[in-house]
C-alpha cells in the first residue's frame, strides 16, 4: 500500500491512503524523506507505530490515518 503524509513529526504522522486501517492496529512503514526536508539526498527510514485515529471524512477518496510512532530508524544508504 502507498500512503502520502500530510503532517509528520518525530512522534507520529497523518497519512492518506486508499485502505482503511482500524484504530489500535499496529503498523510498520518504510518512508522516504524528500530533498525538501533533508536539503541533500532523499533519506529512507523505517518505523513502527499504532493507529490512534482515523479521520471521519475522506480526502480525495483516501482515508486519513493518524499513527503514533513507537520506533523510528533511518536506513543505511545504498
Amino acid at each position: 500500500m502507498t500512503a502520502v503524509s500530510d503532517n509528520a513529526s518525530s512522534g507520529g504522522a497523518l497519512f492518506y491512503c486508499d485502505r482503511f486501517i482500524s484504530p489500535g492496529s499496529d503498523v510498520g512503514l518504510v518512508f522516504v524523506l524528500p530533498l525538501e526536508i533533508t536539503h541533500a539526498k532523499p533519506i529512507q527510514g523505517w518505523c513502527s507505530g499504532k493507529v490512534v485515529r482515523v479521520e471521519k471524512e475522506l480526502k480525495d477518496g483516501k482515508f486519513g490515518i493518524a499513527i503514533e510512532f513507537t520506533t523510528f530508524q533511518l536506513l543505511p544508504s545504498a
